[in-house]
């Protein structure tokens, strides 16, 4: 049987040792520890603990989500906010850093962002999103228009916007990986 994520986080903070420490100890004589692809937040009444990963909003692919090593804290988000004022019912959530300012006023280099990571291309809905482009993780304000097209723009008026076919070349890294339910800022 493969350990979850969950109860490997949570055996590391145990023994007093990261995950990615814990993930140097073998599972057999000759592997490594077998550990289960889906990272996922953690309910536990009366909170909902949301991965934050060591992953920027600029530079990283969808897998990096599978990666517990990346795991740098378990936060914890109010249980009834969670499922009630965001209306998220599943765990299939994760918090990422913000980089630059692309998204300024709203977003700053920082910022720490929510993704619903499930409300990707299939649950598609205008708004701030997370998407993959050529490797690199961006957050950007994404409108559907006719034909299957994707209007990207950044809410900095410095930055120009740019359509992208959803049927474009097939060699096209773009992916849209969750929407953005979240943000929380620094104040500097």
């Amino acid at each position: 049987m493969d350990p979850s994520s969950e109860h490997l986080i949570a055996l590391a903070r145990g023994l007093g040792l990261s995950p990615r420490q814990l993930s140097a100890f073998s599972s057999d004589a000759g592997g490594d520890l077998l550990v289960s692809p889906a990272i996922t937040a953690v309910s536990q009444h009366p909170f909902v603990y949301v991965p934050h990963f060591d992953i920027q909003a600029s530079a990283g692919v969808r897998e990096l989500f599978n990666q517990i090593e990346l795991v740098k804290a378990m936060r914890p988000f109010d249980q009834s906010y969670i499922r009630g004022d965001l209306g998220i019912s599943h765990d299939a959530i994760a918090l990422i850093s913000v980089v630059g300012d692309s998204m300024e006023p709203r977003l700053s280099s920082g910022d720490t962002v929510l993704v619903d990571l499930r409300a990707g291309s299939e649950m598609f809905s205008d708004g701030i999103h997370v998407i993959r482009l050529d490797e690199a993780l961006l957050v950007k304000q994404v409108q559907r228009l006719p034909g299957r097209v994707f209007k990207i723009r950044s809410l900095n008026s410095d930055y120009e916007s740019f359509e992208i076919r959803a049927t474009e070349e097939e060699d096209r890294d773009f992916a849209i990986i969750g929407r953005v339910r979240w943000g929380g800022i620094n104040i500097k």
